[in-house]
């Protein structure tokens, strides 16, 4: 995940994610590297963003307001009943990857995986990761 800050209450503030919004016409306008997902904890914005970016909220804000997609933590996702139908993201980091946590994967086709580390050699622990869930088929 890469992260940015920038000021919530300003939509021209997007502006580093490849989004420029032109007050004259009130059309955006996107660069080619514009990305499609912006993660927002618990907080939405006071304004709309254009159709091609999508809003990403903590399950708990998520689950209240139902905008968006959630980011779920691993009790999150393993406990929870209610998840959006069609994209879902789980934070997760390699201790996670437990045999049954990678059956739940297998069989979750809305989920989209974000692997965490805290690993001074993060690169080569996430690398062990994903070879972990590809020897699994994941």
């Amino acid at each position: 995940m890469y992260f940015i800050k920038f000021e919530r209450n300003d939509p021209k503030k997007i502006k580093a994610i490849g989004y420029h919004y032109d007050s004259l016409t009130d059309k955006w306008n996107l660069d080619e590297m514009a990305t499609d997902y912006l993660y927002l904890a618990n907080k939405d914005l006071n304004y709309d963003l254009p159709g091609s970016l999508n809003k990403i909220f903590d399950y708990d804000f998520w689950e209240e307001s139902q905008i968006g997609y959630p980011v779920f933590t691993l009790n999150e996702y393993l406990n929870s009943n209610k998840k959006h139908s069609e994209l879902n993201f789980l934070n997760i980091s390699i201790k996670d990857l437990s045999e049954s946590l990678i059956q739940k994967i297998k069989n979750d086709k809305s989920l989209v995986l974000i692997l965490s580390t805290q690993n001074d050699h993060g690169l080569a622990e996430q690398r062990r990761a994903v070879l972990k869930l590809y020897e699994n088929n994941c």
